[in-house]
C-alpha cells in the first residue's frame, strides 16, 4: 500500500505527534513508523529525515535570535544590578555588562 512519505518524513522530524499517530495519519503500521524512525528499515529516508530535522533545529535557533535582543533588553531594566562598562583595553572596544550591586531578580 502506498503512503506519502513526504509527510511520513514531516511528521517524524516534527516529533510532535506519537508513533502510533503518525501511522494513524499516513496509513501505515505503528511498526513501520518506528522502524523508520529508528534507522532500521528505509535507509533511503534517513538523510531526508535528517535533513528536516535540522532544518526544524536552525529554525529554532533563527527564531531564538530574533527574540534575544528584546528579551535582554528587558531582562536588564528589571535588573537595576546591570550597567554597562567599558573595561576593556582600546584594542578590544567590546562593551561589557558587569553586576555593580547585589540585586538580584526574585
Amino acid at each position: 500500500m502506498p503512503y506519502d512519505e513526504n509527510l511520513l518524513v514531516e511528521l517524524i522530524a516534527d516529533s510532535e505527534l506519537t508513533h502510533g499517530d503518525i501511522a494513524e495519519r499516513v496509513g501505515v503500521s505503528r511498526r513501520t513508523v518506528w522502524l523508520i524512525a529508528n534507522g532500521r528499515s528505509r535507509p533511503d529516508l534517513q538523510q531526508q529525515i535528517a535533513d528536516t530535522v535540522e532544518g526544524y533545529r536552525q529554525a529554532a535557533i533563527r527564531l531564538a535570535a530574533k527574540h534575544m535582543r528584546a528579551l535582554l533588553e528587558k531582562q536588564i531594566q528589571l535588573w537595576p544590578g546591570l550597567r554597562r562598562s567599558n573595561r576593556y583595553s582600546p584594542s578590544f572596544p567590546r562593551k561589557r555588562w558587569t553586576i555593580t550591586t547585589n540585586h538580584w531578580p526574585l
